[in-house]
């Protein structure tokens, strides 16, 4: 205990180099815990779901950030975090050990980016420069739902979300933007073109393109962008599956790759490319008149919508609408007790599960139907649409004091199982798979 002293005041000095370089360490930790209060799971022919209903969920992590000025324009950042979980495998399958459930310990590397920033005409306008392993976030106002062009898939067109994900995605690649602040308002563009290292296909290039405007005093916040996913192509094997002989030497008959009009004939295939396109809006009313009682994020309305896949296929994704998910987004007046009280909603009529399973199972861009459906096809039964999902709900709220924040947050939302799933008993579907289902979480953060 006596060498943990002096080790957080090294961490916390700003130790300065030759040539005015500057490095700056700091370091947080937070305790999570929470409660799945209702949670239907699967079951079909000896397969199930992890049950998480009524299943605690908690964890640990901690982290450390580096900060190194290079120069006059540059900082190089470096972001590494220590995470301590407990697994859930409660589950309809029967299960002679108990060794699943053993404590988890992941160093996880969570930010690794170089980055300028040049100012111009007397530092009213700016362009940024960075790449690495770096943090993406284009609607500042989401909580929890939202942002769709960079939490989402487009064929099959799956949604994730969770308690405070939306401020913590990370992308690999190289991000541009430029500033441009006039009396009228700024004027902003951004564009991230990343490697796609999280979802199945890996190793493709997509390109983000967002450009908006803000009004003074942020009365208005307004934005609009395109993802083109997959853009660049790696292994035409697995981003167009009909090309894998291997997987698919069926191609056309297999209703993984591709779909037959059994009236016509024609064979429609199948594949992960795609475009997403969004639009997202913020009003703050308090730019009109003085109100010292409100806090700064209060009374703030949000809304986004998106179209997850430009282009309609027949079979799966005959029906563009089904592919476009909206949220809305209010602040409550917390009146500065809390730093935001938000009550977010969204309504998205995708009439299968919002899952990854056939992309990680089956290589496939297909939608997952349930366990005892895989090998449906759209026209013929037992499948049947899911639509006891299409609204979801999430209340958030949180306050900082000093170096200590306490959050908490009630949804029901797109929390994937597998981010509380041991490796052999992962399923990729939802914790909440309709909208009767919720939990709630809590967590108590510190910074040093």
């Amino acid at each position: 205990m006596r060498t943990i002293g002096p080790i957080l005041v090294l961490l916390c000095m700003t130790v300065q180099g030759g040539d005015g370089q500057k490095t700056a360490f700091s370091g947080w930790g937070w305790l999570t815990i929470g409660q799945v209060v209702s949670s239907q799971s699967e079951q079909s022919n000896g397969i199930a779901d992890l049950e998480f209903e009524h299943e605690w969920l908690d964890n640990f992590e901690a982290g450390l950030r580096v900060v190194s000025v290079l120069g006059s324009y540059t900082k190089a950042r470096l972001h590494i975090m220590a995470s301590l979980q407990y697994p859930v495998i409660k589950s309809r399958m029967s299960l002679s050990l108990a060794d699943p459930l053993i404590r988890r310990f992941n160093i996880l590397l969570s930010e690794a980016a170089i980055g300028s920033v040049w100012g111009f005409n007397a530092s009213r306008d700016s362009l940024e420069l960075e790449f690495g392993y770096l943090p993406m976030k284009y609607n500042p106002q989401s909580r929890n739902l939202g942002e769709y062009l960079i939490r989402s898939g487009t064929y099959p067109a799956y949604l994730v979300s969770g308690f405070e994900v939306s401020d913590k995605v990370k992308v690999t690649g190289v991000h541009a933007g430029y500033r441009m602040n006039t009396p009228a308002g700024t004027w902003k563009s951004d564009g991230w073109f990343t490697n796609d290292m999280d979802v199945y296909p890996v190793h493709d290039f997509s390109l983000t393109l967002v450009s908006g405007y803000g009004a003074p005093r942020n009365a208005v916040d307004i934005a609009a962008g395109v993802n083109f996913a997959h853009l660049i192509v790696v292994d035409e094997r697995k981003t167009y599956p009909y090309k894998n002989s291997d997987k698919f030497p069926m191609r056309g008959l297999d209703p993984r790759a591709a779909f037959v009009d059994t009236l016509t004939g024609d064979t429609t295939f199948y594949a992960f490319r795609g475009t997403k396109v969004m639009g997202r809006f913020a009003f703050d009313p308090k730019a009109f008149f003085h109100a010292p009682v409100l806090g700064a994020e209060d009374l703030k309305l949000y809304g986004e919508a998106a179209i997850l896949g430009v282009r309609n296929y027949a079979g799966w994704y005959g029906n563009r609408r089904e592919r476009m998910p909206a949220m809305f987004g209010f602040n409550l007046p917390a009146f500065k007790l809390l730093d935001v009280l938000a009550v977010e909603g969204e309504y998205y009529p995708m009439k299968y599960w919002n899952s990854t399973e056939v992309i990680w199972r089956s290589f496939s861009p297909v939608p997952y139907l349930g366990l005892s459906t895989d090998n449906a096809t759209p026209y013929y039964p037992p499948w049947k649409p899911k639509t006891d999902d299409d609204w979801r709900w999430s209340i958030y709220a949180s306050r900082r004091i000093g170096p200590v924040r306490i959050s908490m947050q009630a949804a029901s939302d797109h929390t994937p199982r597998s981010m509380w799933s041991p490796p052999a008993l992962i399923r990729y579907t939802e914790i909440c798979s309709n909208t009767r289902d919720w939990y709630w979480m809590s967590r108590v953060s510190f910074y040093f």
